[in-house]
């Protein structure tokens, strides 16, 4: 079985809202098709939709750390050890599908 790979594409907006969708190719495990997972959170609630499998809401830990997160985060570095950030334009909030 090999690696899978694909793009990974990630929104934010004021204050907590995100969504990442990431599509990856399954041909290194057989497969003939692409899988699609579309994680969203609105600010309280939370689901991931694969397009393998159905829909499943977000709970427990996955859910909180989500809620815990609050956008737009300072674009600095405090730790030495770390690269430095760069501020970058962000894509418009997808519309929903």
């Amino acid at each position: 079985m090999g690696d899978l790979s694909g793009p990974v594409e990630t929104y934010a907006k004021a204050p907590n809202l995100s969504r990442a969708v990431i599509h990856l190719d399954l041909t290194p495990m057989g497969m003939s098709e692409t899988m699609t997972i579309d994680q969203r959170f609105d600010g309280t609630n939370g689901a991931v939709m694969n397009s393998l499998q159905d829909t499943t809401p977000m709970e427990g830990d996955q859910l909180n750390s989500m809620r815990n997160n609050v956008f737009p985060r300072r674009c600095s570095v405090t730790r030495s050890w770390a690269p430095p950030l760069r501020c970058c334009h962000r894509k418009p909030w997808p519309a929903s599908r």
